[in-house]
């Protein structure tokens, strides 16, 4: 079923003011009010009830911005977008004119890339494709960016996108570099390729695919002069080109307050922040990662953890020799198995856990870059082995070995997780305590997760901060914190006092 409509303006704004008790802001000239806080879909999906339950009850209590993107979760995270909304819009629960759906589209990975390698294989590659790594390739050409709206279209059951999104495009950029290009060619073709993206999606705009569009990038924050640097002035030159009615009208990049320079670095014309320069312009601005700070040597999570202890590396140590030799005979009992010989040849290539972890298991750079390792790498390669034994052992010993394998991989990574929960709970308590000091406003939020976004959304010109609610919790300490006061008033001088005391943050 393809549910019709889009967001609408006096519907969108009828919600301010409700007795849900949330506020409201404008998205720049599009009109639409939209709730301070978003829901951001990065690592949702609809195979997992949590997310659905989250993303239902946030929009039921007033949430009306989703953000989402093509490649995240390999579609899964539209999917989810489009089944909750059919749901309570089907039940009555809300209006499609009440929600404002943004997505993105600019990555090729997994069936992306797949495709993409058999339309190479053909010889009709994607046009100005950013052949980036093994696995990932770039491209924000007309013939990617139709595509791709019609899958999004298709996987979400609408008929129509709020707000489509190029997605991180400065990928052209860092491939340049790496290329020896000069920086003067880089931009200017940077610039032709957004030229040539903008002139498409008013042709999509045109035919009611989407309402308004714009660029999603990491790099509108950066030094004027840095190689990889978005200019958002040259790109509001290009849709003025494109005429006065053009629909470019959003733009999104991160914020939160271990990396402030959105909201502090004077890199537009007149010495205006990019926000500043942004919301002078009309644009509506949304914000990411305001919980998932890339600092020079990790990323800090700006949450709450609970107290843990942290495991003696001994016992970690102890685990990786235990599963070592648990692997090694391992490949004994398949040699001996009798099993096909390219299938134990795969299981013996998904094995080396131990050895790998041996390496890195006191080095990765958070509790985060763990667990998306842990995620990733970690767990399919233990998932891929217990299928295939499941499926073609017939072995006792083999089954007996698997179940042991499999407990002390499990304790293994529990420990890890510990280590890394409690570093990221010492540098939370480190940053709570810097931010009482430089911005006392935000510190008196419940928790931390709840002043991070407090201290986001208090920035003149933020329009919605997208949060990460991967489950009920975290979508009620939101919801908790949005009901807390956030003026605008006291912004720029809080932002000034922490970006301040930045060294020790």
């Amino acid at each position: 079923m393809v549910f019709e409509g889009k967001a609408e303006v006096d519907v969108t704004n009828a919600m301010i003011g409700l007795e849900n008790g949330l506020a409201y802001n404008q998205l720049g000239r599009t009109g639409l009010a939209v709730s301070q806080a978003g829901f951001g879909c990065y690592r949702v999906d609809d195979a997992t009830p949590a997310h659905r339950i989250a993303l239902s009850g946030a929009l039921q209590a007033g949430i009306n911005l989703v953000d989402t993107s093509a490649n995240y979760t390999g579609g899964g995270s539209e999917r989810l977008v489009g089944k909750v909304l059919a749901e309570l819009i089907a039940g009555g629960a809300i209006s499609r004119e009440q929600v404002v759906v943004v997505t993105k589209g600019g990555y090729l990975q997994g069936e992306n890339y797949a495709i993409s390698q058999q339309r190479k294989a053909q010889g009709r590659p994607y046009p100005d494709l950013v052949e980036y790594a093994t696995g990932l390739e770039h491209c924000i050409h007309p013939e990617f960016l139709a595509d791709q709206i019609s899958r999004s279209l298709e996987r979400m059951g609408l008929d129509c996108l709020d707000v489509y999104l190029v997605h991180n495009p400065e990928y052209y950029l860092a491939w340049a570099k790496s290329q020896g290009v000069a920086p003067d060619e880089a931009r200017a073709e940077y610039l032709r390729r957004i030229e040539l993206a903008f002139s498409h999606l008013e042709t999509e705009a045109a035919a009611g695919r989407i309402q308004y569009y714009g660029i999603s990038s990491n790099t509108f924050p950066m030094p004027a002069d840095d190689f990889e640097h978005t200019p958002l002035t040259d790109i509001c030159g290009i849709a003025a080109r494109l005429g006065p009615d053009n629909h470019f009208a959003v733009v999104e990049m991160p914020l939160n307050i271990l990396e402030p320079q959105a909201v502090i670095l004077a890199n537009q014309p007149g010495g205006q922040s990019v926000i500043e320069f942004a919301a002078a312009q009309g644009l509506g601005v949304l914000i990411n990662r305001p919980l998932n700070a890339v600092t020079e040597k990790q990323m800090i999570r700006l949450s709450g953890f609970p107290d843990v202890e942290a495991p003696q590396p001994s016992k970690i140590i102890q685990g990786l020799d235990n599963l070592a030799d648990l692997e090694d005979r391992g490949r004994e009992l398949l040699v001996e198995s009798g099993l096909d010989p390219a299938l134990v040849n795969a299981i013996f290539n998904a094995l080396p856990a131990a050895g790998g972890l041996r390496k890195h298991w006191d080095g990765f750079g958070g509790l985060e870059q763990w667990r998306t390792t842990r995620d990733s790498f970690l767990r399919p390669r233990m998932d891929f082995v217990a299928a295939q034994l499941n499926q073609n052992a017939t072995d006792a010993g083999l089954d007996q070995w698997l179940e042991q394998w499999r407990g002390a991989s499990q304790d293994l990574h529990r420990a890890v997780d510990e280590l890394y929960m409690a570093m990221a709970a010492k540098q939370a308590g480190q940053v709570r305590q810097t931010l009482a000091t430089a911005a006392p406003q935000w510190a008196e939020a419940g928790t931390l997760s709840q002043a991070a976004v407090r201290a986001v959304r208090s920035a003149p010109g933020v329009s919605s901060v997208l949060v990460g609610m991967r489950s009920p919790d975290y979508v009620q300490d939101v919801l908790t914190g949005l009901l807390s006061a956030s003026e605008h008033d006291d912004g720029l001088e809080n932002w000034r006092a922490v970006a301040a005391m930045g060294d020790e943050l």
